[in-house]
């Protein structure tokens, strides 16, 4: 037999990411006995990873990636890695990633709250958010297609303020909110 070949065992990263501002964040798991991961990423129909970046901390278990475009697929995985030994990766995890939504304008009439926002033409629609106060958004209407950039909110009521702000989506995939615009319901 030889005289044996000498490997150390790193367990593979789980890896998560979200759409933000003007960059995408990926996230994974500690693993323990890594000095440090490689950041890799595939940009639309890519077939190969390319490696965007090297984390040389063990305890850094982020990065964002500020280099992505409107309506682009972007897929992300993580090795981590001592030395010269380096773990296995997932198969990756996708992300479309979407411009912030931006509302523009919310004003009230007697039909409701007339609420618009910026056009984004990689988008299959938008997501209406809504709030009252100082309570949590939650999601009051889906409007389909990318050019239809407004919606009427037929259920406020008079003398209510609202706060309003929207995500682009396109597929399973959605942006982050921009601004969030408030308007009371005058009728």
């Amino acid at each position: 037999y030889c005289s044996g070949v000498t490997t150390k065992y790193l367990a593979q990263p789980s890896v998560t990411v979200s759409n933000g501002n003007a960059n995408v964040t990926v996230k994974w798991n500690k693993i323990s006995g890594a000095k440090g991961y490689y950041v890799y990423r595939k940009a639309g129909s890519a077939t190969s990873w390319t490696k965007i970046a090297t984390i040389k901390d063990g305890a850094t278990v982020s990065y964002t990636d500020k280099n992505v475009k409107n309506g682009t697929t972007y897929k992300y995985t993580v090795k981590a890695y001592n030395g010269s030994y380096a773990s296995s990766y997932c198969s990756g995890i996708a992300t479309k990633y979407l411009t912030p939504g931006k509302v523009t304008s919310a004003t009230s009439a007697k039909a409701g709250i007339t609420v618009k926002w910026s056009k984004n033409a990689s988008a299959s629609g938008y997501y209406v958010y809504r709030k009252t106060g100082s309570g949590s958004f939650a999601k009051i209407a889906t409007v389909k297609g990318a050019a239809k950039v407004s919606y009427v909110d037929k259920s406020a009521k008079k003398g209510t303020t609202y706060t309003y702000c929207i995500r682009s989506y396109s597929g399973s995939y959605s942006g982050v909110y921009a601004n969030t615009v408030s308007c009371k319901d005058k009728y």
